[in-house]
């Protein structure tokens, strides 16, 4: 009758292999989830830049003109305000809070709206008025959008600046 077991030198073996696939198993599921939190990170400056410069556009789409002298450009923060079309979105201003970082808009002289989510910080709004003889109006928008970031997480922290320009469609 055979009765061998493992020894003492097999069993710490055994548990060192698997110990060091354990290792690499974690490293490699954490990498993953870093990676997943940089991509998170990135996704939400840029989706809520493109909602921004979305609605920009819209608005510089269906605009008179640009109302100079209630404008701020050149320095942040920046404010643009448009002589609309529809008399009930006259004047559309888009500014900076400067208390929270976040992008407001106003429609007609109603209240301001956020634009941007809790989750996004604005560090730079700056309009610039490129409007030239032939133009009835257009402007610059250069900004950027970082991530709140409450718990330091290092993966978490993106930032990123952004410039576009619009023109007032002639009639």
């Amino acid at each position: 009758m055979n009765k061998r077991g493992f020894t003492l030198f097999e069993t710490i073996l055994y548990i060192s292999i698997i110990g060091i696939i354990l290792a690499i198993m974690s490293s490699f599921v954490l990498n993953l989830m870093n990676a997943r939190m940089k991509v998170q990170a990135s996704s939400e400056v840029v989706h809520a830049a493109r909602l921004f410069e979305d609605r920009l556009s819209d608005a510089v789409r269906h605009a008179k003109s640009i109302n100079v002298s209630s404008s701020i450009f050149g320095i942040d923060p920046g404010i643009i305000s448009l002589q609309m079309i529809d008399v009930t979105k006259d004047p559309t201003v888009f500014r900076l809070d400067v208390d929270n970082g976040k992008i407001e808009v106003s429609e007609g002289g109603g209240s301001f709206q956020f634009l941007t989510t809790a989750k996004l910080s604005t560090s730079n709004l700056v309009f610039t008025n490129l409007t030239t003889a032939k133009d009835k109006g257009v402007i610059q928008v250069l900004f950027t959008f970082s991530t709140l970031n409450p718990s330091n997480v290092p993966f978490y922290y993106f930032t990123k600046s952004f410039q576009s320009s619009y023109r007032i469609p002639l009639p």
